[in-house]
């Protein structure tokens, strides 16, 4: 039998190795030709048809469905309940669930004629209503391993999802690229920065954040977040000091590593920090938070313009 030249690739188990039909050739040298993952499924989830990866952000009414689209190849391998079997796809698509704010999971199965897609909702932000399994060591929805699991999403209304540069809600596991996150942070040029205990989101604004789903502990490595806030001093005077950084889930807390600066009336400085570690399961949001310390009710501290923002990226 042909791998490259069959529309199937049939396994069977042999000595407790994943070996192909009728010979002795085991599965993993086929899988190492480039990389394993990428060989399960050569496909990628988009909200995009025919459009594997995307440069443009995708939110609300242009992100109802999900589809599959070819990357590395058009093909996935499907356990059809005996045996692993390459099936070539074209594009299959699946709506976004209509329920608000939940997370949720896509698998790949055969119908019997065709690749088709099915989702699974969580029970809440990190917490699945059905867990994974793995078939052979390849990860399956759990008591039904024909289902096989490709990615996580997250609604942010019923029945539509995103992934834009603020919000990171489409997670691929097969051939995850980077990502980017770019926001410009919202609050008045000239406000004051006020000495706030504990700290909050930067000017008291929500919309100071950005989003991301991940589907397994930890995601696909590293992620770092960081803000930077361009600002003026003024007012003259020691003992006032202004902070900003980033935080996992939180708005009233700082992570490790974050930057402040005094000055002089009139100076300019950059305020700033980042959050870097690997992201728990499920949804998380990174918050760019901002705190004070000194007399009085200000820092004296003042926004300029839109030299504001987050950025960072994610592999998804």
């Amino acid at each position: 039998m042909s791998i490259n030249g069959s529309d199937k690739l049939l396994l069977k188990t042999t000595g407790g190795t994943i070996v192909k039909d009728q010979t002795v050739n085991d599965l993993g040298a086929f899988l190492s030709s480039t990389t394993s993952l990428g060989q399960i499924c050569g496909g990628r989830l988009g909200l995009e048809s025919g459009v594997p990866i995307s440069t443009t952000d995708r939110a609300t009414t242009n992100a109802t469905t999900i589809y599959l689209n070819a990357y590395q190849s058009n093909w996935v391998l499907i356990y059809d309940g005996s045996a692993w079997v390459r099936r070539s796809f074209s594009t299959p698509s699946v709506a976004v669930p209509s329920v608000g704010l939940k997370n949720f999971d896509i698998f790949a199965y055969w119908t019997g004629s065709a690749v088709a897609l099915e989702t699974v909702n969580w029970t809440d932000n990190i917490a699945r209503a059905t867990s994974l399994a793995r078939q052979d060591g390849i990860l399956v929805k759990n008591g039904a391993a024909t289902r096989l699991y490709l990615g996580t999403a997250r609604t942010v209304a019923s029945g539509q999802t995103e992934s834009s540069k603020s919000k990171r809600l489409l997670w691929n596991f097969y051939n995850p690229v980077a990502a980017q996150f770019d926001l410009q942070l919202q609050g008045t040029a000239g406000a004051t920065w006020d000495v706030v205990t504990p700290p909050r989101q930067i000017s008291g604004n929500s919309a100071n954040q950005v989003e991301a789903v991940v589907g397994l502990e930890g995601g696909h490595g590293v992620t770092r977040v960081s803000v930077l806030v361009f600002m003026t001093r003024g007012v003259a005077g020691g003992g006032v000091v202004a902070r900003a950084s980033v935080a996992l889930d939180s708005k009233d807390t700082f992570s490790k590593v974050s930057m402040y600066e005094l000055g002089t009336a009139g100076s300019q400085v950059m305020l700033g920090g980042f959050w870097e570690g690997f992201i728990p399961l499920g949804y998380h949001y990174f918050s760019a938070n901002q705190c004070g310390a000194g007399a009085g009710t200000v820092c004296g501290w003042y926004m300029t313009g839109s030299d504001r923002g987050m950025t960072g990226s994610i592999l998804c």
